[in-house]
């Protein structure tokens, strides 16, 4: 289950980058995630939408609901890098 919903996040991440003019490929993506230092900017880019999508999802089963704590804390993920 957690292959398939790992699977769908990535996707998720890369395909919304796109309409932000935010483009890379699978291979870069996975070389973010397993090689240290790998410096492709824009797949780390959608790694870090991903990791966000991944603390919402998991505040989200711990708590039951959302609030503006772990939106606050999804929009920091993201805003952290830059």
């Amino acid at each position: 289950m957690h292959i398939l919903i790992n699977a769908v996040t990535i996707n998720e991440a890369k395909d919304s980058s796109a309409i932000e003019n935010i483009v890379t490929t699978h291979d870069d993506i996975y070389k973010v995630l397993t090689e240290s230092g790998y410096k492709e900017e824009n797949a780390k880019e959608v790694v870090d939408y991903r990791n966000a999508i991944w603390l919402g999802y998991e505040q989200i089963k711990k708590d039951g609901y959302i609030n503006t704590n772990t939106i606050i804390k999804i929009q920091g993920t993201k805003v952290n890098r830059k």
